[in-house]
C-alpha cells in the first residue's frame, strides 16, 4: 500500500516538524495482591478459551499503538511534502524519547484519562530537555477537558479536540490560528479560547494508517484495523458517540489494501483486533469487504476479532464475519438489570443482549462470544448486584457467552454520566486521573448506598464466579500461573535453616515454608567490557508485565547457586555461562521472603542477535548504559526490586 513503509530512514540527525509521543494504556500492577492474582488468572483463562472455541492459537499482546497518531502522520505526509516526523513508543523505544525530542519543533501526544499523570510527567521531561518544543494533546480526554487542562498545565500549547486530522493539518499550513476548527489555545492574554469543533471527514478521506512508524515492533504489539469511525450508541458511560459522531464507513478498497500490506509482514494465523465500535453495522459493507478479501487472496491468512451491537446482529451478517475470518465478537451487555440499562441509554434489553449471544452460538458455534460488563452503574443496588452475579454464572453455564469481562463502573470525563454526575447520584468526583483505572479503590467517586469496599469485592466474586465456571467447563485445566508458583508448581526445593544450613528434607514449590524454612534465590547480571548492562523484559502476562529486569530464579533441590545461575540464564536468555567467573555482590537471608538471596555479576560480550527468547516469558532484550538504567529506574520501567542495582555496579564494576 503505497505509503505505508514511507520515511522509513529518516536521518536521526535531522529536525523533526514533529514527533508524535505515543502513551498506550497498560494495565499497571495491582496494589491488591488478590486482585492481581485474579487478574492475572483471568488474562490466561480468556486466551485459552477463546483458543479452545475457535481451534485458533490466540495471544493478547497487551501493547498497543494509537491508531489515531498513524492516521494523523499519514494525513500530515499526504498533503505537507517533505515533513519530517518522528516517533516515540513509550514502551518499546523510550530510549530514543530524549533524542527525539532535542529535534522536534513539536511533539504531539494522544490522551486517554487514566495515563494523564504520566504524559505531565513526559511533558514536563521534554520541555526540560527542549525548552523551545511546541506541547500539542490530542484524544479522548483532552477533548473533552480542555480548558482545565491549559489553565493547569502551562507546558501545554494547543488541545487539539476530538478528529485531529484537519486542524493539525491547518496548524502545520501555518493558518490563522482564530480561524482553526478544533482546537484550544492561549491567547496573547494568556486567556483560553476554544475553537469548537464542527466538520468531520469525509469517508473518502479517512487516511489509512502510517506503519513506518510501527511495523519494526509488530511482533511485541496487538495488531489493530479499523473500517469505520462513529458509533450509533448513546450510552451515558461511553464518550464514542460525542468523539466520533455518526458512523463514517471506510472505503472498502482502502481496507483491503491495507490488509494487503498487514499480509506482507505478519505470520499467517496474526489476529487482528477490529476497532470498530460496531464491526457489523451495515451488511453491505460486510459483503464488500470479504469481496475484496476474496479476490485479493486474503480469506484465511488472518482471523479477526471485533466489538458490535446486540441490535446490528442477525443470521446473514454472522455468516458473514465467520467467512471473514472472526473468531471473537464482543458484546456490551453491561448488566442484567433493565431499569439500570435505561438510566444508562443503553436501548436495548438484556435479553436482547442474550438472544443475540445465542445466535452467534446457534449459527457460528466456533466463534467465541465475550460479554463487557460494569459492576456499580448508576441505579445499582446491593441486590442488583447480587443478582448480576447470579446471572452471569447463569449465562456463562448456559453457553451463549464464553467469557465475561467484568469491570469497575467509572464515570470518564466527556460521558453524560461525568457531567451530570450529581443528579445520577455520583458524588465527590475526583481529578486525580490515576484513580480512573476501573479495577481496584479507591475509585473516583463514590455513592450513598454503595461504598467502594462494595464495588471491589463484587468485582473480586464476579471474577471469582468466571473461573469456577470456566473450571467446570475446561476440566479445571486452563492457565498456567508463573508468577504465583504454579508453572513449575512440583519443582522442588531444598530447605534450610536460618542459618543456611541445609535441611534433611526438600519441599515442593507450591509448598508454605514454615517461620524457619528458607529457599535459595539467585539473581544474575551481566555486562559486556563496554560496561553495558543487559536487560530482559518480562512477558505481558507475567505480573510486572513489560518491565525490565535481569535474569533470577529459584534453585531446584540439588542445585547449588552456579547452577541455578547457569540454567535460568540459559532458559531466559540462551546464554551459556558455564565457562564463565562471576563475582557475588549480595548474599542476604531475607526473612520476609523466606529465602536466602544471592546477586552476581558476570561479563561477557555477547550479540544481541545470539540470545534467543522464547517470545512469552521474556519478550525483548537490550544493552543499556548505566546512565540509561538509572533513567529506566526514575521512570519506573525497572522491576521495583532492582532499584539498588547502579549502587552494586559501581561498586563491582571494576573487580570483574
Amino acid at each position: 500500500m503505497k505509503n505505508m513503509l514511507s520515511d522509513k530512514s529518516i536521518n536521526k540527525c535531522e529536525e523533526y516538524d514533529i514527533v508524535f509521543i505515543d502513551v498506550p494504556y497498560v494495565e499497571n500492577q495491582s496494589k491488591d495482591l488478590e486482585l492481581e492474582k485474579r487478574m492475572f488468572q483471568y488474562r490466561f483463562e480468556c486466551e485459552n478459551i477463546v483458543s479452545r472455541i475457535t481451534n485458533k492459537k490466540y495471544i493478547d499482546k497487551k501493547i498497543y499503538y494509537s491508531m489515531g497518531i498513524l492516521c494523523l502522520s499519514s494525513y500530515l505526509k499526504k498533503y505537507i511534502n517533505g515533513i519530517k516526523i518522528g516517533y516515540v513508543h513509550y514502551y518499546l523505544n523510550y530510549d530514543e524519547f530524549d533524542m527525539l525530542v532535542n529535534k522536534a519543533k513539536v511533539i504531539a501526544f494522544s490522551t486517554m484519562t487514566v495515563i494523564m499523570q504520566l504524559i505531565n510527567m513526559l511533558i514536563v521531561k521534554a520541555k526540560s530537555i527542549n525548552p523551545n518544543v511546541s506541547v500539542i494533546l490530542g484524544g479522548y480526554h483532552v477533548s473533552f477537558c480542555a480548558k482545565q487542562i491549559l489553565q493547569s498545565i502551562p507546558f501545554v500549547d494547543y488541545v487539539i479536540l476530538k478528529e485531529g486530522e484537519q486542524a493539525l493539518l491547518a496548524f502545520f499550513e501555518k493558518k490563522n490560528i482564530d480561524d482553526i476548527e478544533g482546537i484550544a489555545y492561549r491567547d496573547q492574554n494568556g486567556d483560553v479560547k476554544i475553537n469548537e469543533f464542527v466538520h468531520y471527514l469525509d469517508p473518502k478521506e479517512i487516511p489509512s494508517p502510517d506503519y513506518s512508524l510501527v511495523y519494526k515492533y509488530f511482533d511485541k504489539m496487538n495488531i489493530q484495523l479499523s473500517t469505520m469511525r462513529g458509533c450509533i450508541g448513546c450510552c451515558n458511560f461511553c464518550v464514542n458517540n460525542l468523539y466520533w459522531n455518526y458512523p463514517r464507513l471506510r472505503e472498502v478498497q482502502s481496507v483491503v489494501a491495507e490488509l494487503q500490506f498487514l499480509k506482507s509482514v505478519l505470520p499467517k494465523g496474526t489476529v487482528i483486533h477490529i476497532i470498530d465500535n460496531i464491526f457489523t453495522l451495515d451488511k453491505n459493507h460486510l459483503e464488500n469487504i470479504l469481496k475484496g478479501m476474496i479476490q485479493s487472496n486474503l480469506l484465511g491468512y488472518f482471523f479477526f476479532e471485533c466489538d458490535t451491537l446486540c441490535s446490528c446482529i442477525d443470521s446473514e451478517k454472522i455468516d458473514l464475519i465467520e467467512k471473514i475470518g472472526v473468531i471473537k465478537i464482543c458484546l456490551g451487555i453491561e448488566d442484567s438489570d433493565d431499569g439500570i440499562l435505561d438510566i444508562s441509554n443503553k436501548k436495548v434489553k438484556f435479553k436482547d443482549n442474550i438472544e443475540a449471544a445465542n445466535l452467534i452460538k446457534n449459527i457460528a458455534p466456533n466463534i467465541c462470544v465475550y460479554a463487557y460488563w460494569i459492576i456499580g452503574l448508576p441505579g445499582s443496588t446491593i441486590e442488583s448486584m447480587k443478582s448480576n452475579l447470579l446471572m452471569m454464572k447463569l449465562i456463562l453455564e448456559e453457553g451463549g457467552v464464553d467469557i465475561i469481562s467484568p469491570k469497575v463502573f467509572i464515570p470518564y470525563p466527556g460521558s453524560l454520566f461525568y457531567e451530570n454526575a450529581e443528579e445520577n447520584g455520583i458524588n465527590a468526583l475526583s481529578e486525580n486521573w490515576e484513580l480512573y483505572e476501573r479495577r481496584e479503590p479507591p475509585y473516583p467517586y463514590s455513592y450513598d448506598e454503595i461504598s467502594q469496599n462494595v464495588l471491589f469485592r463484587c468485582l473480586l466474586d464476579a471474577l471469582d464466579i468466571c473461573h469456577l465456571v470456566y473450571e467446570e467447563k475446561f476440566g479445571g485445566k486452563i492457565m498456567q500461573l508463573w508468577d504465583y508458583n504454579e508453572q513449575n508448581a512440583n519443582e522442588m526445593w531444598d530447605i534450610y535453616d536460618k542459618n543456611h544450613i541445609k535441611r534433611d528434607y526438600v519441599k515442593r514449590r507450591k509448598s508454605k515454608l514454615a517461620d524457619d524454612e528458607y529457599h535459595l534465590v539467585v539473581r544474575t547480571w551481566i555486562v559486556n567490557f563496554q560496561g553495558d548492562i543487559l536487560l530482559s523484559q518480562r512477558g505481558q502476562n507475567k505480573r510486572g508485565s513489560m518491565l525490565w529486569e535481569c535474569t533470577a530464579g529459584s534453585a531446584i533441590s540439588g542445585e547449588t547457586n552456579i547452577d541455578t545461575i547457569n540454567r535460568e540464564v540459559m532458559e531466559e536468555l540462551g546464554i551459556d555461562l558455564s565457562g564463565d567467573q562471576g563475582t557475588q555482590m549480595v548474599n542476604i537471608r531475607r526473612d520476609e521472603h523466606h529465602d536466602f538471596y544471592e546477586v552476581w555479576l558476570y561479563k561477557k560480550d555477547i550479540a544481541l542477535s545470539e540470545i534467543h527468547i522464547d517470545g512469552v516469558e521474556v519478550i525483548d532484550v537490550k544493552w543499556v548504559s548505566l546512565s540509561i538504567l538509572e533513567k529506566m529506574i526514575e521512570n519506573n520501567e525497572l522491576m521495583p526490586t532492582l532499584s539498588g542495582f547502579p549502587d552494586l555496579y559501581r561498586v563491582y564494576i571494576n573487580k570483574i
